[in-house]
């Protein structure tokens, strides 16, 4: 092929990974304003003023807003269903042993966040403070209910579309950065809301977790094992051991956590997910699923 040629086909395949951004770029916005809609009308016809700056902290304030993630999974099925013309099977969604996946998924989950607890407790910078003395049964429930949901629609999102629609446009790597990128901006607003220190440690791990679970997604080809592992992270570290996700504590908690000092050891006020105790342990299993896919032949 001559220059021209090679020039041509170039600006094609940008070309072809822009329109799988301006995608989910699309898909975000419409999601986002619907979402923020049913939330408003939920809270709206049980009482809440949403306009209210000293609005109460409640079951409701807390919970609608990860179930308002319902929209940004059918839409991003619809759009690829109907825009790119592809099966569910294709976004990772394999119905053989799906529950076997998602359990698998959880495990990894659950382990992942309870290696760093265990870590944090080790090196002194949390202190065990013992089971809550306020467990809201509704609560851990409901927030059971709106993880599942949260976790789904984002990685449907980030690893069913994104991912799976830049692999057949470009290397490995561009599609896993690509992709890890896009997932990081919705958080850069809670991230750096504290300090520029936490954020930056949050960014990279935030970054790590895509890249991680992305990884696992060529590997597996299997979408349920994916939201399973984001979903139980979050679940697990805020809702089971009572400590910070993305920057929001919850009212509920099964055991309760002090920071003994807020260093990037704990991740200060932004909670173990700007911890670099995280990012090791990201690092590593990030480092065991390549080894495992070189192993197994997967192409990386």
């Amino acid at each position: 092929m001559n220059t021209s040629q090679i020039m041509s086909l170039y600006t094609k395949r940008i070309v072809s990974i822009l329109k799988s951004i301006l995608g989910f770029i699309g898909i975000y916005f419409v999601s986002a304003i619907i979402g923020e809609l049913f939330v408003i009308i939920i809270l709206t016809c049980n009482g809440i003023n949403i306009f209210d700056y000293n609005m109460s902290n409640n079951i409701l304030t807390q919970t609608m807003p990860l179930f308002g993630f319902i929209f940004f999974f059918i839409i991003t099925i619809i759009y690829c269903k109907f825009i790119e013309k592809r099966s569910i099977k294709t976004m990772g969604f394999i119905k053989e042993g799906f529950i076997i996946n998602y359990l698998k998924g959880s495990i990894i989950g659950i382990f992942l966040v309870s290696i760093v607890m265990l870590i944090s407790l080790s090196a002194g910078v949390l202190t065990y403070n013992g089971i809550s003395n306020n467990i809201n049964v509704l609560y851990v429930l409901l927030f059971i209910i709106g993880y599942i949901i949260q976790s789904m629609a984002e990685e449907v999102m980030c690893r069913g579309y994104l991912l799976t629609s830049l692999l057949k446009k470009t290397s490995i790597f561009w599609a896993i950065l690509i992709s890890s990128l896009v997932f990081v901006f919705p958080h850069l607003s809670s991230l750096f809301a504290y300090s520029i220190k936490f954020g930056v440690i949050g960014f990279i791990n935030t970054l790590l977790f895509s890249v991680f679970v992305s990884l696992y997604m060529i590997k597996e080809n299997n979408i349920w094992i994916i939201c399973a592992i984001h979903g139980s992270w979050n679940y697990i570290l805020g809702i089971f051991y009572g400590i910070s996700v993305s920057g929001g504590v919850s009212n509920a908690s099964i055991l309760t956590f002090t920071a003994n000092k807020l260093t990037v050891i704990n991740g200060g006020i932004y909670g173990l997910e700007a911890s670099i105790i995280t990012t090791l342990i990201l690092v590593i299993s990030i480092l065991i699923v390549i080894y495992k896919m070189k192993k197994s032949k997967v192409i990386i």
